[in-house]
Formats: structure tokens, C-alpha cells, sequence
């Protein structure tokens, strides 16, 4: 008896493609990111650069203010915007910055805003744990940032998330009310004027109702019938 064989055509496995797909969004966002950051301050930073290539380091004056104005505008757009786009376009002007880095450090108008970056990344480590400001901030501003990491220094007025001051797990007692002298209208004799959140315990006469009338009309009627006798 011939047993027939049962053959089955194995499916085809869906093609790959030519591998645009494989990149994940965030890979696609910072390519994007890269390119938007090469068209940042391009003819200022290709002009320092070509001073400091051609004419013995001599850079002008006017292009190092212009190039720190810039630097401090980026440092504002993030702290002001707060969001991963903007953190992740300041993170990557950094790396442009890195060349020309001689001409930022230890500069007053720009130490008050790393001061406020630092601040604000400490507080907010948890949701912006994948953004490595604070290791491009180190390669561009060591001793400025070194500064900050020594001293603990926090930024005179904080400008983004309010932070509670950290409690010491003590309170203190509520203040209590002292009671006010008082003085008659002849100047002597001084009095305390009474209030009603005080500890001491006063009295005060209670309140006439018309069931303590009622109860007390024949009693009144037994008085005025006996007084009349008398008469």
C-alpha cells in the first residue's frame, strides 16, 4: 500500500526594505536637529573661525560680544521653553561651540545663566535624564561649571518650577494671643479686654426663650393673687 506524501510550499518571508524604516524617531529627531543646529550663527562662527585660522588667533572684539549674545539667547530659548526640542538643539550648539570655547569662559553675563541650567537639570533629573546638557555645558565651561558643582550655588531668583523649601521635620509652637491692657476713661484702673479664642473660662448670662416664660406665667399669677390678699 503506496502512502502519498503530503508536500506543502513553505511562505515567503516579507521582504526588507532598504533599511529607512529600521531608524527609530528619536535617531530621525536628532539627525534633524543636527542639521538645523549647522545653519545657527554659521556666518559668525565661519568668520571667527577664518580669523583664528589666518590671523594669529586675533579675533574681533565685536564677533566675541555677538558670539556670547548668541550663546546667552540659546541658553534663554531652552530655560524658557523647556521642552526636549529645545534642550536637544542648546545640546548640540554646544558641540558647535566647542571650537571656539576659549572665548566664553569665565564670562559674568553667561555664568548666570549655567548657574540657572544646573539648577534646573538637578531639580528636573528624572525627566530629562537622557539629555547630557550638563556634560557638554562641563566641555565647554570646566572651571565655570567646577565653580557651580563647589560652592553648591543656586541661581539668585529662580525663574522656572517653584521648589519648596525642604522642611526640618520640626514646627514651631502657634503664637499665642496676648491679652491687651486696657485703661478706664479716667486713666487708672486697667482692665483686660476679654476674647472669646482665650484659655481663661468666663460666663455669660444665658439667653431668655419662650418655653422659660411659659414655665414661669404661673408662678407670676400665684405672686400678683397673694399680693392682692394681703392688700
Amino acid at each position: 500500500m503506496a502512502s502519498s506524501v503530503e508536500t506543502t510550499t513553505p511562505k515567503k518571508l516579507p521582504k526588507i526594505g532598504d533599511g529607512r524604516s529600521l531608524v527609530s524617531p528619536v535617531q530621525q529627531k536628532t539627525s534633524a536637529v543636527k542639521e538645523q543646529v549647522k545653519s545657527w550663527s554659521k556666518d559668525l562662527r565661519a568668520r571667527i573661525s577664518e580669523s583664528i585660522e589666518h590671523g594669529d588667533g586675533q579675533v574681533a572684539e565685536d564677533d566675541i560680544i555677538e558670539l556670547r549674545r548668541e550663546t546667552a539667547a540659546a541658553f534663554i530659548n531652552a530655560l524658557q521653553n523647556d521642552s526636549r526640542a529645545s534642550w536637544l538643539f542648546l545640546q548640540e550648539i554646544l558641540h558647535q561651540l566647542s571650537p571656539l570655547k576659549n572665548y566664553l569662559q569665565e564670562m559674568a553675563d553667561l555664568f548666570h545663566y549655567l548657574e540657572r541650567i544646573c539648577h534646573h537639570f538637578d531639580v528636573h533629573k528624572e525627566r530629562l535624564f537622557d539629555i547630557h546638557i550638563i556634560d557638554a555645558l562641563k566641555l565647554i565651561f570646566p572651571s565655570d561649571i567646577q565653580r557651580i558643582k563647589d560652592t553648591d550655588l543656586l541661581p539668585k531668583k529662580n525663574y522656572t518650577v517653584h521648589v519648596p523649601p525642604k522642611s526640618n521635620g520640626t514646627c514651631s509652637p502657634p503664637t499665642l494671643r496676648k491679652k491687651q491692657a486696657m485703661f478706664l476713661p479716667n486713666g487708672r484702673d486697667p482692665y483686660v479686654l476679654e476674647h472669646p479664642d482665650d484659655e481663661d473660662t468666663y460666663f455669660k448670662p444665658k439667653p431668655l426663650t419662650l418655653g422659660d416664660l411659659t414655665k414661669s406665667i404661673p408662678t407670676v399669677a400665684v405672686e400678683l393673687a397673694m399680693r392682692k390678699c394681703k392688700q
